[in-house]
């Protein structure tokens, strides 16, 4: 063959030369050994599967002693985030914590209020004037003084629940405590402080009663998350945190639906 000249391609065999087949037996024997060396290098690392269930039960274990320590029962402490699907060490990154306030539920406009307590501030949904994934409060029975603050008039002689004004009212009377302090402004929902070394990110929220909003977003086509995720999302309910639409000129009394613990700490809205 003369020099410089291509190397005639042999169809019998499909190969060149320097190429070996791995047979798929092989190969899945590969991957399995990746796999096993992979797992060693994240426990090593501290993000197997063993120690991200281990934070996983210690920072549920923290809610449920917060509720033990809270006679009054005015909040109920969820830690939500990479923290709660065990992905994070300790200070490796902030807290994300969820307060969802007692004695306060809200309801879209089909649910029947009879089977709310009695002695629950209840508030009634109105999705109406709003864009997708929010909502503004109206009142419709009992009386919170922590949410006194925060009432206003919506402009058509309905009493509502400002998100604003609240958030602003749960800052002022954070920034008095003498453990903590505010490390940066904060962003939307999120109130960011410090508590000694640690670094917290924490998001006011009310207990929201909308099954048919629930399952409409469960029927809607997706690739994500998968079918037993959206089960377990419909099945745990959804939040209400106070932030607006950004753009709307009703944002200030605006509230946004998340299901952040039915998602593994996710802070994704329903628009």
């Amino acid at each position: 063959m003369a020099e410089g000249a291509k190397q005639p391609h042999v169809p019998e065999t499909h190969r060149t030369p320097g190429f070996s087949i791995i047979s798929s037996s092989r190969l899945r024997l590969i991957n399995e050994n990746a796999s096993v060396e992979m797992s060693k290098v994240l426990n090593i690392l501290g993000f197997g599967p063993e120690l991200r269930q281990y934070r996983r039960e210690c920072y549920s274990a923290s809610d449920n002693v917060y509720k033990w320590c809270d006679e009054d029962n005015i909040f109920d402490k969820i830690t939500v985030g990479s923290k709660a699907e065990g992905i994070s060490r300790c200070f490796e990154s902030d807290l994300d914590l969820l307060w969802v306030l007692n004695l306060v539920e809200c309801h879209e406009a089909i649910y029947d209020i009879n089977s709310i307590k009695d002695n629950t501030t209840v508030f009634r949904m109105d999705t109406q004037i709003c864009y997708p994934g929010h909502c503004i409060l109206l009142h419709e029975r009992g009386f919170s003084l922590l949410l006194s603050f925060a009432l206003c008039d919506n402009g058509h002689g309905q009493v509502c629940l400002s998100s604003d004004a609240l958030l602003n009212f749960i800052e002022r009377i954070s920034s008095l405590s003498v453990y903590s302090q505010f490390h940066h402004e904060r962003a939307g929902p999120s109130l960011p402080h410090l508590f000694g070394p640690c670094k917290y990110d924490s998001v006011l929220a009310l207990r929201c009663h909308c099954p048919s909003i629930l399952q409409k977003w469960a029927a809607r086509s997706r690739h994500w998350p998968p079918p037993d995720i959206v089960s377990k999302v419909v099945s745990m309910g959804a939040f209400l945190t106070p932030v607006g639409f950004k753009g709307s000129e009703n944002k200030n009394i605006e509230w946004r639906m998340c299901f952040n613990t039915g998602e593994g700490g996710r802070t994704d809205d329903q628009s």
